[in-house]
């Protein structure tokens, strides 16, 4: 009597915690047969096939699609989201190629203002090697001015030995350089 009432009492246990509407294992086969769409085999007329996708228990094709034809109200509404679709893809349409010619008007004035750049920084440059050419000038010029302020100089005024050495070394050089070139 153990053996059948602990049977009892599991059985009654499984379905107080499982949900009413949650059929058995053995329903749920059966449930997934009667909704298979089941193909015959041509070589064996009375071997049936289940679909590859059907599990037991999971609802298949047959049971979910519509027969019925598509109401007008329906279809109305349809073809309302279709045609505001299309409306919505040329407004799209539209402000995407109003933002791509802004971009490119910009993109244009960016090239014109980096031309202009490019010509200021070349007369900039043009400056500079003037510049640098007239500096070099009056460099050479000092230089010049320098070694006749030296050859000027009066031996007879140096009362110190070694400038009065150092101060015709110098004379001896400049006289060299403008005798060599």
């Amino acid at each position: 009597m153990t053996s059948t009432t602990d049977s009892n009492s599991t059985l009654s246990s499984k379905k107080k915690r499982s949900p009413n509407w949650l059929p058995s294992k053995e329903e749920q086969l059966a449930i997934s047969w009667i909704n298979c769409p089941c193909t015959i085999s041509r070589s064996n007329k009375r071997a049936w096939r289940l679909p590859e996708s059907s599990k037991p228990g999971t609802p298949t094709s047959m049971t979910t699609a519509s027969s019925r034809p598509m109401g007008s109200k329906a279809a109305k509404q349809q073809h309302l989201n279709f045609t505001d679709f299309k409306e919505d893809r040329a407004s799209q349409a539209k402000e995407f190629n109003t933002l791509t010619k802004q971009k490119l008007i910009i993109i244009q004035e960016g090239i014109q203002v980096s031309k202009e750049k490019n010509e200021v920084e070349l007369k900039q440059l043009k400056i500079e090697e003037k510049k640098l050419i007239i500096e070099k000038e009056h460099r050479a010029s000092e230089v010049v001015m320098n070694e006749l302020v030296l050859l000027s100089k009066c031996e007879d005024d140096l009362k110190d030995p070694d400038a009065l050495e150092v101060l015709k070394k110098m004379k001896d050089k400049v006289k060299r350089k403008w005798l060599d070139s």
